[in-house]
C-alpha cells in the first residue's frame, strides 16, 4: 500500500501518482523466485497461476515507475525542502 501524502519525481519533481501494478506467475516458472507463495504463514504453499498486485509510483512527466521502497529510501536521504515566506505575518 503507497503511502499517504505528496511525493514527487527523483529526477523532474513532478508530483507522482500511485498506479496498481500485477503480474501473473506460475509457480514452477524461473520468476517465481522473486515472488513470496507462502499462503498466510502457515506452511502452506499456492500453485497454479498466481496473479500478485502491488503498488507502485509514476511519474507523468518521466515516464517512470518506482517502488514504494525506492521513494522511501530518496525522501529520507533528501528530505523536502520547507519554503517560508519571508513576510509571513
Amino acid at each position: 500500500m503507497a503511502r499517504l501524502g505528496k511525493h514527487y519525481c527523483m529526477y523532474c519533481h513532478e508530483l507522482l501518482e500511485v498506479i496498481e501494478k500485477s503480474k501473473m506467475v506460475n509457480y514452477k516458472s524461473k520468476k517465481a523466485k522473486d515472488f513470496n507463495f507462502n499462503w498466510f504463514g502457515v506452511g502452506n504453499y499456492m500453485i497454479g497461476n498466481i496473479k500478485f498486485t502491488w503498488d507502485e509510483y509514476y511519474c507523468p512527466k518521466c515516464n517512470e515507475n518506482f517502488s514504494i521502497r525506492e521513494i522511501s529510501i530518496y525522501e529520507r536521504k533528501n528530505p523536502p525542502k520547507i519554503s517560508r515566506s519571508k513576510n509571513k505575518k
